[in-house]
């Protein structure tokens, strides 16, 4: 195990899944991804449930305005 850690392939394959993970939107873990939605933290997991029970959870009624509510913040592109 400890060997894999300095290997390059490794680290290539961590350098892609995080870039691949920011441009998704993803900053924070636990993240869950169901169809266009991301689920942050474990305190969603409900929510979670209830989307995948619903796919069209998002669409209707008072959760379809979320889609409608302008973004305040965005994370920036990383620079490394």
């Amino acid at each position: 195990m400890e060997t894999r850690i300095t290997d390059q392939a490794v680290k290539d394959t961590l350098r892609a899944n995080t870039d691949q993970a920011i441009k998704r939107g993803v900053f924070g873990v636990p993240t869950f991804v169901i169809g266009p939605e991301l689920f942050w933290g474990d305190d969603v997991m409900d929510m979670m449930i209830e989307c995948l029970n619903d796919p069209d959870l998002f669409t209707k009624g008072d959760l379809g305005r979320l889609g409608n509510i302008p973004v305040g913040i965005q994370r920036k592109e990383s620079r490394l």
